[in-house]
């Protein structure tokens, strides 16, 4: 066992309300101690946050902004920091209380998460109104991500959260969008976004993952316009487009292709890595006559390296045609067909 630092020692050294105090004044350093201490001193620090339990619970005693977070009471303070570390587990009523509270941090997450139960979640989602979105993200990151988040949890995020509650970037609008698409819910996030411009703006990434055809019409207006200002994106920035595949988005995949192209010079790794992706899903007759198009407007090896691409798309169209219709596939593509007395 490591050594428990001094003052650390002073405070185990103390009993009765001096003991009681100082944890409560000290919560922050003796978590992060935690550690090094005997069961028989962990026990003591739990009786104490244990005992310090707010009158009016957690999330009426804390106030939060974008930079910071206030307490009003040290037993609140305790709980978000201590308790975690002590792995202490709290009732469902307190897990409500903690999770839509506002002030939860990665530590104070992932302990709510190893104590998680429906019951706890339903009572938050009961007991929360708040128009901003914090609240409800956090509620749904302390949900362990094997669990799929109630519905009941869903449709009251959809009846209160309206708008953001930090500037961009915003970590809780990406928490809500990355747990929608991983359990398919475009509706939901369709839903959160008709509450205003501002969240219909900023959950267009998410949605397109999703396959809406208008958050991604509008995001590749977005991409299309910095790639032509200069704009450099790497391959796996705009995520968004592994979402993309409705055969309309084709000439706006095009042009953004182009001016990648001509723009990311000899990188392999820039942008035009998902567009061709996106391309390939969509395949088609359009997407390979557009790219014989591409190919023949320029002299630059780059576009006719893209020719490897065109040929994929035909090579998956013959493959989805299947050998009865393989004939009919290469005609309409202008492909040779080889009779079985041509193969020897």
């Amino acid at each position: 066992m490591r050594r428990v630092r001094r003052d650390i020692q002073v405070i185990l050294s103390l009993s009765g309300d001096d003991f009681r105090n100082a944890v409560l004044y000290n919560a922050g350093p003796l978590s992060w101690e935690v550690k090094n201490l005997t069961d028989a001193d962990r026990n003591r620090l739990i009786a104490v946050v244990e005992g310090a339990w707010p009158e009016h619970g957690v999330g009426a005693n804390v106030e939060c902004d974008v930079h910071q977070i206030r307490y009003h009471d040290r037993g609140a303070h305790a709980w978000l920091t201590l308790a975690p570390a002590l792995d202490i587990a709290p009732t469902a009523e307190q897990w409500a209380d903690l999770a839509t509270s506002g002030a939860i941090l990665t530590d104070t997450s992932q302990w709510l998460s190893r104590h998680y139960s429906e019951e706890a979640a339903l009572l938050a989602a009961r007991s929360c109104d708040a128009t901003g979105v914090r609240p409800w993200a956090q509620l749904v990151s302390a949900i362990p991500s094997e669990e799929r988040v109630p519905d009941e949890v869903v449709a009251a995020l959809l009846t209160s959260a309206s708008e953001p509650t930090v500037a961009e970037p915003d970590f809780e609008l990406w928490t809500i969008g990355e747990r929608f698409v991983t359990e398919r819910r475009l509706d939901g996030l369709q839903a959160l976004s008709a509450k205003s411009a501002e969240l219909e703006r900023r959950l267009r990434p998410w949605r397109a993952r999703l396959g809406e055809t208008e958050a991604a019409r509008l995001l590749l207006d977005e991409l299309n316009a910095a790639l032509k200002e200069g704009q450099r994106f790497d391959h796996d920035e705009p995520h968004w487009l592994d979402g993309v595949g409705d055969s309309v988005l084709l000439p706006q995949l095009f042009a953004a292709l182009e001016v990648a192209i001509k723009t990311e010079g000899e990188s392999p790794f820039g942008v035009s890595r998902p567009i061709g992706r996106a391309i390939y899903r969509i395949g088609g007759d359009d997407a390979v006559r557009t790219y014989d198009e591409l190919i023949a407007s320029s002299d630059d090896s780059r576009f006719k390296f893209l020719r490897l691409q065109r040929d994929e798309i035909v090579q998956a169209e013959l493959r989805a045609a299947g050998q009865l219709k393989a004939g009919e596939v290469a005609e309409r593509l202008r492909l040779p067909v080889l009779e079985a007395s041509d193969l020897g």
